[in-house]
């Protein structure tokens, strides 16, 4: 359904909000739906790990206006925003967690304190939020919590099987009523939503990098293993040999993975595999799980990530892409075909 990719706002300068530091260690969280701009249907949020707490959460839309930047005071590699006035952080490596309020001014946001925890007692390396609550579920290497917004502490908590694997991605399949904890290798835990009773634990033996759930049979999932993905379905997912097709090598378009996203509301993924300027946007079919599409390039080189959200209008996708070969944030969008037709009759 892609027809092509357009640069919308892309800097290359060395000063301003967009600039990146050429050490940053940026992690892009899922985009979050907003309405506090006209013409401006998401909030792409990131933290970058190097700046050890210190205004290392920041949110731009595609115009690439910083919309808002915060500091979580602990060393971050996740976040999420609760009822898009809430912003919640925890601790990669460290037990704090935190909340502030944003509060919009103008075409800006501005973060305060709402509740924090120091001490006690687990590290975050995952957020999502529970919709019409005043929590969120946290997870990390070996356990799994619900967070309260209001006070920061810690309730629900369950241990996980197999201890210090890092967790990539923290998904609720709602049509299964569980959670999927994203670990990069060994054992994936499923989980009941209510109590986080152990559903299952598919193995795997290699490691993944991303992972990316279906956003239309949200029992499929595609990971990421260096140049190469894989597919499986939640249900039938007991080890290796269950992926639903034999592995797909992207190394004719560039080396590492760096990320796996639904392509809006169509039967695709898009993915941009790290290479030398320009990138090249590889479209890949849910169901045959095959190369449909590799012929649109990006002028962003090696290191680069990007995020979409899953769904778009006006028949075009936006991307919000952290370019290390400008070493800033730029945006992009993909336009789309209108794939509907209908006779006279």
């Amino acid at each position: 359904p892609a027809t092509g990719v357009v640069p919308n706002v892309t800097p290359t300068g060395t000063t301003g909000d967009t600039v990146i530091s050429a050490t940053s260690d940026l992690n892009m969280a899922r985009p979050f739906s907003t309405s506090a701009w006209t013409g401006y249907s998401w909030l792409y949020v990131e933290t970058d790990f190097s700046k050890a707490g210190v205004n290392d959460v920041f949110g731009f839309t595609t115009d690439m206006t910083r919309r808002f930047v915060a500091s979580s005071n602990t060393n971050s590699r996740t976040a999420v925003i609760k009822d898009s006035l809430t912003l919640g952080a925890a601790g990669f490596n460290s037990n704090k967690k935190v909340f502030l309020t944003l509060s919009i001014s103008g075409g800006l946001m501005a973060a305060s304190s709402l509740s924090q925890s120091i001490l006690c007692c687990n590290k975050g390396q995952q957020l999502i939020d529970i919709p019409s609550s005043n929590q969120v579920v946290a997870a990390t290497f070996d356990t799994i919590y619900k967070l309260t917004v209001t006070d920061a502490s810690e309730s629900s908590v369950v241990a996980l099987v197999d201890n210090y694997q890092w967790i990539r991605d923290l998904k609720y399949v709602s049509s299964q009523d569980v959670y999927i904890v994203g670990k990069d290798k060994i054992l994936i835990p499923i989980l009941a939503r209510a109590n986080f009773a152990t559903i299952k634990n598919p193995t795997y033996t290699g490691k993944f990098l991303t992972y990316c759930f279906d956003n239309i049979l949200d029992v499929k999932l595609m990971v990421a293993e260096n140049d190469y993905m894989r597919q499986f379905n939640v249900l039938t997912w007991i080890d290796d040999t269950s992926s639903l097709h034999s592995k797909i090598y992207l190394t004719a378009y560039g080396t590492t993975i760096n990320n796996i996203l639904n392509f809006g509301p169509y039967q695709y993924v898009v993915t941009i595999p790290l290479k030398a300027s320009p990138s090249i946007l590889v479209q890949i079919s849910k169901v045959s799980f095959t190369v449909t599409d590799s012929s649109m390039t990006l002028a962003i080189g090696n290191g680069s990530s990007f995020k979409i959200p899953d769904y778009f209008t006006n028949n075009r996708l936006d991307i919000l892409v952290a370019d290390k070969l400008t070493n800033n944030f730029q945006s992009y969008y993909l336009t789309v075909a209108d794939c509907t037709s209908r006779d006279a009759s």
